[in-house]
């Protein structure tokens, strides 16, 4: 029996001077439901405890832009809770593009990379029925 399929939160993070972002949102779904699953894609589940993450920004970033927002964001989870983070990760080649915010590349560059990675055809979760291939 496959579980209902959950609205996911959306959260959109802005470029940094150092870090060029993704134009997609992260994605977050929270339910407690045993699963698996047989194929994913960047999918992220808490399974125990929870944590902090700080997504969006650089080590040499600053904490807000020139308009007094805050960079970035922090997302909190637990157990759960599920979410999807976009980046530069082709899967077709299985090339692995470590990038660490240092300011080595310019960011446009990066965030055009970022920007050609294809929506997976199939959401990790709910397959064609998910929310990510309607991105």
């Amino acid at each position: 029996m496959s579980p209902k399929p959950v609205v996911p939160e959306q959260y959109f993070l802005a470029p940094t001077p150092h870090v060029p972002n993704s134009s997609l949102p992260i994605l977050r779904k929270r339910y407690k439901i045993p699963h698996f699953h047989t194929q994913c894609h960047e999918y992220y589940g808490i399974i125990q405890g929870g944590s902090t993450y700080m997504l969006g920004v650089g080590p040499k970033d600053l904490e807000f832009d020139d308009q007094g927002r805050p960079y970035g964001m922090k997302l909190s989870v637990q157990k759960g809770d599920v979410f999807v983070l976009p980046g530069i990760l082709d899967s077709t080649n299985h090339r692995f593009d470590m990038n660490y915010a240092l300011g080595s590349d310019p960011t446009g560059v990066l965030g055009d990379l970022s920007d050609a990675v294809p929506i997976p055809p199939l959401d990790p979760l709910y397959g064609l029925e998910g929310s990510l291939p309607r991105l």
